[in-house]
């Protein structure tokens, strides 16, 4: 996220809807805030995505199951 100045708003959603997202967030150790912001800002496609990230999304997508996988930062480290 950016640092720009942030203002404040409101929408209405049912109570289960925002049960269900601070559940999510809270699995992600978020605010219910940040979160949201996060969701808009993805599904809005409000950051263009450059072709170097493109194309690292194409081959995730394409060859995603024959790539080497990592269970944390150390074992890829260790591989390098």
């Amino acid at each position: 996220m950016n640092t720009t100045e942030k203002v404040a708003t409101s929408i209405r959603i049912s109570r289960d809807l925002r049960n269900h997202l601070q559940i999510k967030a809270k699995q992600e150790h978020r605010s219910l805030n940040n979160y949201l912001e996060t969701l808009l800002l993805e599904a809005s496609d409000y950051y263009k995505r450059n072709e170097t990230t493109l194309a690292a999304i194409r081959e995730i997508e394409e060859h995603g199951d024959s790539l080497k996988r990592y269970n944390n930062a150390e074992e890829l480290f260790a591989d390098i």
